[in-house]
């Protein structure tokens, strides 16, 4: 610094020793590796690794833009290697801050269709099938029995309510039967009453009449 501030600017060994700063600056910052190689021995941070990157950018756009004229019309070949912007592009993006890593959305779920049932389940539900039918058919049979049953039970009421008031027009008979028995004890009671008495009453008249005869003898 006191050698610069010594030599003035017109002096020929500051002409020759600002070229010498000039190439060393442009050969140590001419791609973003070597920036970023020159910058690390430094001993400097990730700030200074972007901000070597952003000079090297700087300098690749600027010499992109005065050979874009003879490149223009030509079409990039299939299967040619990556251009050095696309190289120099990812290994920025690998020394991206932790902040700014890329957020991957997870796959979407596919729409799976059901799967076909296994013959055990098949064989089951067979079974089952077998198994509901039988019963249909017992339940069935077992109904036909209970309305059978059940018309045989309403016969068996109506003959029972018949009986019983068969068995009612019975009973009423047999006491009138038994009304009309007391009646005829009776009448046959005084009936023989009545010829008790007029058996005792010609046995007194006979008696008398032979007593009669006995005496009307006795006189003669």
């Amino acid at each position: 610094m006191e050698e610069r501030h010594m030599k003035p600017k017109s002096s020929p060994e500051y002409a020759v020793s600002t070229r010498k700063r000039a190439a060393a600056a442009s050969l140590s910052f001419k791609t973003p590796t070597a920036a970023r190689t020159v910058v690390n021995r430094g001993g400097k941070g990730k700030g200074s690794v972007r901000d070597s990157n952003v000079v090297g950018s700087s300098e690749k756009s600027g010499k992109h833009g005065n050979t874009s004229s003879k490149f223009n019309g030509r079409a990039k070949p299939r299967g040619a290697p990556p251009a050095v912007e696309d190289i120099n592009s990812d290994e920025d993006s690998d020394h991206d801050p932790p902040g700014e890593e890329n957020v991957t959305e997870p796959p979407e779920k596919s729409f799976e269709p059901p799967s076909k049932p296994r013959s055990a389940d098949s064989r089951t539900l067979s079974q089952l099938e077998q198994e509901n039918e039988t019963l249909k058919e017992r339940l069935n049979k077992k109904e036909a029995v209970y309305l059978l049953l059940q018309e045989e039970l309403r016969r068996e009421k109506e003959l029972r309510k018949k009986l019983e008031a068969e068995v009612q027009r019975t009973k009423d008979e047999l006491e009138d039967v038994k009304k009309e028995q007391e009646s005829l004890i009776d009448i046959f009671s005084e009936d023989r009453d009545r010829r008790d008495k007029e058996e005792e009453d010609l046995r007194n008249k006979l008696e008398e009449a032979s007593n009669t005869i006995q005496a009307l003898r006795g006189r003669r």
